[in-house]
């Protein structure tokens, strides 16, 4: 997270101008059991085209750092009871996905897992 964040937030208010959306990290209590480790929970608000811009300014970013540092999988929160259309859409979209296997303690949401290229996961995340 520190990449995209940046010295003094530097980064993040950069990729927010780039793409209108404002864009949040959280990380411990705060992403509500939805992330462990160094991992961050990120969220996004704005218009629809501001978030698919959003979602493409922290991919791309995030797509620079070496695969082994930054494994290429988003995972997106979504209402349990569209869990099932929302990962065919994705697959539809040219993502391989996977529905996480625990549901959130504290939510109705699970976790989708998708993987592909840049394109394939914002495409796929803007469907869903």
């Amino acid at each position: 997270a520190s990449f995209l964040i940046g010295k003094g937030g530097k980064r993040v208010k950069l990729l927010q101008e780039d793409s209108g959306a404002k864009i949040r990290f959280r990380e411990g209590r705060e992403a509500h059991g939805v992330v462990s480790g160094d991992e961050r929970l990120v969220e996004m608000y704005g218009a629809a085209e501001e978030l698919e811009d959003g979602l493409y300014v922290v991919l791309s970013e995030l797509d620079r750092i070496p695969e082994a540092l930054a494994p290429r999988v988003l995972r997106q929160l979504v209402p349990e009871d569209v869990a099932g259309q929302a990962a065919e859409e994705a697959i539809r979209a040219g993502a391989h996905v996977e529905i996480a296997a625990a549901t959130l303690p504290v939510s109705a949401e699970v976790v989708l897992e998708i993987q592909g290229s840049v394109g394939a996961r914002i495409h796929a995340a803007v469907l869903v």
